[in-house]
């Protein structure tokens, strides 16, 4: 892990490498790269993150994005209807949160989240 520090020793970002494998229940599949095409065209940032997290997609269009907490529970959804999304984290507490994204095509993927 890689930390950054304000000039007071505080830290104030995390940079944790991490991969993640997309299948999608019920699609056939001609290799993993297939299903990964998904992940790798969205950019969630900043992550970490405190305010306000802009979602993009390189190609699909963004149907609806929810966000879980690690007990699964639903915390934000929020509907969209183009390749861009901005979502309001401010009232979430600080800690671990997986970004589910729902494409206009029904395809989905997952992206760990960080709130600061």
């Amino acid at each position: 892990d890689t930390f950054s520090f304000d000039s007071s020793g505080n830290i104030i970002g995390m940079m944790i490498p991490f991969s993640i494998r997309v299948i999608i229940p019920g699609q056939t599949y001609t290799s993993i790269e297939e299903a990964e095409d998904y992940s790798k065209q969205l950019k969630v940032f900043p992550n970490p993150g405190s305010a306000t997290v802009h979602i993009e997609s390189g190609v699909w269009t963004l149907k609806q994005v929810t966000v879980v907490d690690i007990q699964g529970k639903e915390v934000m959804t929020q509907a969209g209807s183009d390749l861009k999304l901005e979502l309001n984290v401010e009232q979430l507490s600080q800690g671990l949160y997986f970004i589910n994204v729902q494409y206009a095509n029904d395809k989905t993927c997952r992206i760990k989240y960080i709130k600061n």
